[in-house]
């Protein structure tokens, strides 16, 4: 993939503080979600019997690993893509792309965010399968 050379701006006198706040609050959620899905475990756990509490530790691990996996893969892979697409997307040849600071942040913790949310969907699939509220039958009419 070629490099691309994005201009960003900045706009606004607290723009970079902001910025280098936000980048840390996200980091510090991206870090915190393994103790985050400990801690919903530590609260269900007390009302499922101990073949559910097996079960529930493995889901909270593999969890853990799927939304990790996730924001890396979105991180090496995903922005880079993302951010060349979006930096030399044009309407026109007469319009000049100035991306402000702000934005590529956001839509940096975007793309990162939502493929590691992304990532959880084989849990969920596999919890609704096992609850009976879907199944892998189609249904023929």
């Amino acid at each position: 993939m070629s490099e691309t050379h994005i201009k960003l701006i900045n706009y606004n006198l607290s723009g970079q503080f902001m910025t280098h706040m936000t980048i840390s609050m996200v980091a510090g959620l991206i870090m915190a979600m393994p103790y985050i899905f400990w801690q919903m475990w530590q609260f269900i756990k007390p009302a499922l019997y101990e073949q559910e509490r097996r079960y529930a530790r493995i889901a909270v691990f593999i969890m853990s690993a799927l939304f990790i996996v996730g924001v890396l893969f979105s991180y090496f892979f995903m922005v880079p893509w993302t951010l060349n697409f979006l930096g030399t997307y044009q309407v026109s040849t007469l319009v000049e792309n100035q991306i402000a600071l702000s934005s590529y942040i956001s839509t940096v913790i975007s793309v990162i965010l939502s493929v590691g949310a992304t990532f959880e969907l084989p849990v969920v699939i596999f919890v609704l399968a096992k609850v009976g509220i879907i199944t892998p039958r189609i249904p023929y009419k």
